[in-house]
């Protein structure tokens, strides 16, 4: 016996889109021997990233802006550590902080980039 679905209303439909019921994934990674806690970015966050046209200011924002003490709010790092982000050593850590920014977001952030600058949404 296959039941039916029952259809949510507009009001419900709304409610559950847009409370704050929908939570944000995360993930406690390991970079250079520390313990970080990634969130994943927000859908505003995602589509101004693409105003910044240099890939690398690029990468090191999504990792100012959600990189957390694991199990807090507390971000680890400020805008001022811009240059210091920018000058670590590239590596299989770097990898594996980007690989993770991109899962949490569920795309490849470059290849959204493009494709958002392409449609009607990017204007």
């Amino acid at each position: 016996m296959v039941r039916e679905k029952k259809k949510l209303t507009r009001d419900q439909l709304r409610s559950g889109l847009l409370g704050n019921n929908i939570k944000a994934k995360s993930k406690v990674i390991t970079v250079f021997g520390f313990e970080m806690e990634l969130k994943q970015p927000t859908f505003g966050d995602i589509m101004d990233a693409r105003q910044i046209e240099d890939t690398k200011v690029q990468a090191a924002h999504l990792i100012i802006n959600y990189a957390y003490i694991p199990g807090t709010n507390e971000r680890i790092f400020e805008e001022g550590d811009m240059d210091a982000i920018l000058g670590w050593p590239f590596s299989a850590d770097l990898m594996l902080l980007q690989q993770t920014i991109g899962d949490l977001s569920s795309l490849n952030i470059e290849a959204a980039i493009e494709v958002m600058q392409d449609t009607p949404l990017s204007e």
